[in-house]
């Protein structure tokens, strides 16, 4: 019998992209306009490469607004008489590059530092002294406020700081948020210091070590408690819910044990120091580094979407996908873990694993014709659509190599891509040598082809027209 989890990511397979727009606040200029003397380059980072973000946030309140300061280590990627970086839906009042006051322009949503010349492979240091509105334009898309505080759990669009949104550009982050004392400070890495601030505010310290995408960060604030317990292999385990509810931290705990115990024993070690779930009182599934968003109430059990999401920590966040039509590998990977431990029937059996992924392949054919190869999606379509048929390709895989080489294939992508974003045809290239076979000719057609082929010993298995 198929679970209700995997019903429900059926359900999903033809979601299409929800656009959205929002028009910043800035110094004066046109909407999407050039400002003068800035060189362009491939992506939305305009030549420059950033490597550390340090955020300093201010939480106050009955606002939705919060001043922050952003102070960002970057690199010139060619000469430069100026650059580009993205911020949604707020106010920036001033700029410094190695603390000199810098020219700029805010509209549409990027900011352009002007008159700035920087010879290629230059160092420097941008500070940004702005407002984060949290009742903006894109408000929906990016916040959900609880009366005492919010969370925010999708950082690709720049709403928290300002940034760069190419998916490959990977840093470092320290968050420092600032909070009423009876209120906490959430954010994704490390907690590395609790401050108090003043009488009635403290200040909460987080740091992420690795190089990881700005989507990938989140903060919260709210009458949150975190407990934690020791994981495999030295981990730290983190459960976080409202205070009211913190009775289903140690089930959540066992839980999220039991998941990293598995998890584990297939991928080989966990890429980060701790992983923790944040249950807030309203919320949306989303894997950031360290940090799972989940919704709901009561304790977190195992299941496809928790594993599912659990499993974004090896593919997605350590190692990412470099474009839009490599996306199946992060979230084919992520579907397809998901499937195998969601429950005790899918970890521990072969035959049922093999159940439950015969209802995606059987589906195949119909999201190929709607939305194109897992590896060549038709325009507009949703990347999610790629979960479903790049887990059937990588359960294709498993059957063509056998278990055992299909495993050492994963860990040997995961430890040669940590820190990157690769893209299919690197896959296809380790696949091939860890196998001792050329698997180009068998994964083409799974990741590129019009046609589902035939799955690898299971001649029974039939498509849906």
């Amino acid at each position: 019998m198929f679970s209700t989890s995997l019903r429900a990511a059926v359900a999903t397979v033809s979601t299409l992209v929800a656009a959205s727009s929002a028009m910043g606040v800035g110094t004066a200029a046109a909407a999407g306009s050039p400002a003068p003397g800035v060189q362009s380059a491939p992506g939305l980072v305009e030549g420059i490469d950033i490597q550390d973000y340090d955020v300093a946030l201010e939480y106050r309140a009955a606002s939705t607004d919060m001043n922050g300061h952003a102070t960002l280590k970057v690199n010139a990627a060619q000469d430069l008489s100026g650059f580009a970086f993205n911020f949604m839906d707020g106010q920036v009042s001033k700029i410094t590059v190695d603390g000199k006051a810098a020219a700029f322009t805010y509209a549409g949503n990027q900011i352009r530092v002007t008159d700035t010349k920087l010879s290629r492979g230059t160092s420097f240091t941008v500070a940004v002294d702005y407002v984060v509105n949290r009742s903006g334009p894109s408000a929906d898309k990016h916040w959900e406020e609880t009366g005492d505080g919010f969370t925010q759990d999708w950082s690709f669009d720049c709403v928290t700081f300002p940034c760069g949104t190419d998916q490959n550009d990977r840093a470092t982050y320290t968050f420092r948020i600032t909070t009423p004392k009876n209120v906490t400070g959430l954010a994704v890495g490390e907690l590395t210091a609790t401050k108090p601030v003043s009488q009635d505010r403290k200040e909460y310290d987080y740091k992420v070590r690795h190089p990881i995408r700005p989507d990938s960060t989140t903060i919260a604030v709210g009458p949150y408690t975190e407990t934690t317990r020791p994981g495999p292999h030295g981990t730290t385990l983190r459960a976080i819910f409202p205070t009211s509810e913190q009775q289903a931290s140690q089930p959540t705990l066992n839980s999220m044990s039991e998941q990293m115990t598995w998890m584990t024993g297939k991928l080989g070690p966990y890429p980060y120091e701790s992983y923790g779930i944040f249950n807030p009182l309203k919320g949306r599934a989303h894997s950031s580094h360290g940090l799972n968003l989940v919704s709901g109430r009561g304790p977190i059990e195992t299941n496809s979407t928790t594993v599912h999401e659990f499993n974004h920590q090896w593919f997605g966040e350590s190692v990412g996908n470099k474009t839009r039509n490599d996306e199946w590998l992060t979230e084919g990977h992520a579907h397809f873990y998901g499937v195998w431990g969601s429950t005790p029937e899918t970890r521990g059996s072969e035959s049922g694993f093999a159940t439950e992924m015969r209802m995606f392949y059987e589906m195949d054919q119909s999201a190929r014709d709607k939305g194109g190869a897992p590896a060549a999606l038709k325009p507009g379509v949703d990347e999610g659509l790629t979960r479903t048929g790049g887990a059937v390709a990588l359960f294709a895989l498993r059957q063509k190599v056998g278990p055992g080489t299909f495993e050492k294939i994963e860990r040997a992508y995961l430890d040669r891509y940590r820190d990157q974003d690769p893209s299919t045809d690197n896959f296809i290239t380790t696949a091939s040598e860890v196998a001792g076979t050329d698997l180009r000719g068998f994964l083409t057609p799974w990741l590129y082809g019009e046609k589902t082929p035939a799955m690898p010993g299971h001649p029974d298995w039939t498509l849906t027209p």
